[in-house]
């Protein structure tokens, strides 16, 4: 090589720099280490290093050096390290540089950068380093290059020297940065996305500090409130806060503060700039211990659609409450009308009444209406009986059924038919046995004994119980039915 390997060490090292021979006597010095080292001089060479500043037993030329071990030095660098010459052509580089291009010796010794990398790139590097030689400013500069498929970053110094015969050279120092880039490009992508979460999300983050000064708040606010950060920032929250939240307020400041607390939800009603109150549901928690946040952090929602939406529907609940309660009120009216004046047609009857469970579930609803009492021990707690609707003391067992003590006590006949009877012989106290039987599929033996005892019943309370639910609920001492 026509460059001089020690002129490359004496650059590149800018440091003492000492080679031993394996009898650790001094086989190299470089001139950093001339001028730094008081006891040191050229003189020094050959001795062993316990003998600096002693008396030379032996010298040696730094010419006497041989290119393999001027190899080995540059390649004990740890870092990639390369020389060009005029022409821009790797004319001496260590091992590092050859395993960060995945690169041979032979196939990088002599070669360009237009040999490996894209044109665009390859012309951007001739013209940073030509401007280098004319102008002998170093080059400090970060690159990106695809290698074998991979992308990787480099930081790269690049510094013109000339050499004892005028000869100029470029001299490059790499670092492989390409972990750090990435692991750095991630946390600016992770920031983006948590900037962008944060821009466009209706809720509202905001630090406030114990002084109660707003540090920070997102910009969801400003488009809620129509205010600005001028506005807002370095003020009191007290200042835009309801008179009537400021107690709830400060009594949940009192209990977040500390780094135990869990955090409060509560909400809040803040002014905006057309003096209506928007309610926000926030969640508080105090992080002045973190030194990133220090303050008192609110999460909020804007509840206020919400809550006037809940009003709305419990003003709508409350008049269609009403109006079911006038449609019942109707229905009953229509019902007893109806049974009084004609009587009903067993399919019509059923639409009303379904089934047997339908009965006994109206019934011990009249019933109990006014609330449950033992007749063994009135006891008023009680608990669900086996049979349907029925219930059981609590205290002492005893279980009544939704049946016992009415005009349907110990019935032997569906409830259904039972209910049905009742409502014709209620309305039409003539109606025969016969058509009784007819009308409800139950024998006519039957439904004579039934009708005996409800007329009965009917004509016993005349002119006293007007109400036909009042009258179900009147017993019928008889065993028989």
């Amino acid at each position: 090589m026509s460059l001089p390997e020690e002129e490359y060490l004496t650059k590149i090292v800018s440091a003492i720099a000492l080679t031993l021979n394996e009898d650790l006597t001094i086989r190299y010095v470089n001139q950093y280490g001339l001028k730094k080292l008081a006891s040191v001089d050229s003189s020094l060479v050959g001795k062993s290093v316990n003998q600096m500043g002693r008396k030379p037993i032996s010298e040696r030329s730094i010419e006497e050096i041989d290119a393999e071990h001027w190899e080995q030095i540059f390649n004990a660098i740890p870092m990639p390290v390369f020389v060009k010459d005029r022409q821009h052509r790797w004319v001496f580089f260590n091992d590092a540089l050859c395993n960060l291009q995945h690169k041979t010796r032979a196939e990088l010794q002599n070669k360009n950068d237009y040999d490996f990398f894209p044109k665009a790139q390859a012309d951007r590097f001739r013209q940073e380093e030509e401007t280098l030689f004319l102008t002998g400013k170093e080059v400090f500069s970060e690159e990106f290059s695809l290698r074998n498929g991979t992308d990787s970053y480099v930081l790269i110094k690049k510094t013109r020297i000339k050499i004892s015969d005028g000869q100029e050279y470029l001299l490059g120092c790499c670092i492989d940065i390409t972990k750090r880039k990435q692991a750095e490009l991630a946390l600016i992508e992770s920031e983006r996305r948590f900037r962008s979460l944060i821009r466009h999300s209706p809720d509202i983050i905001a630090i406030v500090g114990k002084d109660h000064l707003i540090r920070y708040i997102t910009p969801s606010f400003y488009r809620l409130f129509e205010l600005s950060e001028n506005d807002i920032i370095g003020t009191s929250i007290l200042a835009i806060l309801h008179e009537r939240d400021k107690d709830n307020y400060f009594e949940t400041i009192n209990k977040v503060v500390g780094p135990k607390s869990e955090g409060i939800k509560v909400e809040l009603r803040l002014r905006r700039s057309n003096g209506q109150y928007a309610i926000l549901e926030s969640f508080i928690k105090d992080l002045s211990f973190d030194p990133a946040i220090n303050g008192i952090v609110m999460n909020c929602s804007d509840v206020t659609m919400v809550r006037a939406q809940s009003e709305e529907i419990e003003r709508i609940n409350k008049l269609l409450d009403a109006d079911n309660n006038y449609l019942k009120n109707q229905l009953k009216n229509e019902i007893d009308a109806r049974i009084d004046l004609k009587p009903l047609d067993f399919n019509e009857f059923k639409e009303l009444y379904p089934d047997d469970a339908a009965c006994l579930k109206y019934l011990a609803q009249l019933k109990w209406e006014n609330g449950y009492r033992c007749k063994k021990c009135r006891q008023e707690k009680f608990g669900a009986g086996k049979i349907e609707y029925s219930r059981r003391c609590s205290k002492c067992g005893y279980v009544e059924t939704a049946t016992s003590g009415t005009v349907f006590h110990r019935i032997k006949i569906p409830i259904l038919e039972g209910f049905y009877m009742f409502f014709l012989l209620r309305s039409n106290p003539d109606i025969t046995a016969r058509e009784l039987s007819i009308c409800t599929s139950v024998k006519e033996n039957t439904c004579w004994l039934f009708k005996k005892k409800i007329n009965a019943l009917l004509n016993k309370n005349k002119g006293m119980q007007k109400n036909w639910e009042a009258q179900m609920l009147i017993p019928i001492t008889s065993k028989k039915q």
